[in-house]
């Protein structure tokens, strides 16, 4: 993965979202999840998103998701997941597909 340096014409709660981020979903913090922004821009950000619990081996996938209201928002395999970021500086996370959900919180670094 390379991370891009994002253009100076993107807007800086965008541009904060560069780079990798680490931390949890589900509920007990059961999920570990990764998210490396790879790229920025005013319009859309391409991150990989990787995920594994005690259930599930680790997948990862690269996703583009259109920017909306401050959310950058992807699809991938029917479900969709929503990224953005916190006034505390880490990062939203939301899974979403059909009635099933998980949310959770990632730190920068």
């Amino acid at each position: 993965m390379k991370i891009a340096k994002p253009a100076k014409d993107v807007p800086a709660a965008l541009a904060k979202l560069s780079g990798k981020w680490s931390g949890w979903m589900c509920d007990k913090k059961a999920c570990d999840v990764k998210v490396a922004v790879e790229s920025v821009s005013a319009s859309s950000v391409t991150f990989v998103y990787a995920f594994a619990d005690a259930k599930t081996a680790p997948t990862a996938s690269r996703l583009t998701g259109k920017v909306s209201g401050g959310e950058v928002v992807a699809k991938a395999g029917g479900s969709t997941i929503t990224i953005r970021l916190r006034p505390d500086g880490k990062m939203d996370i939301l899974w979403q597909k059909g009635r099933r959900w998980a949310s959770g919180i990632l730190a920068k670094g």
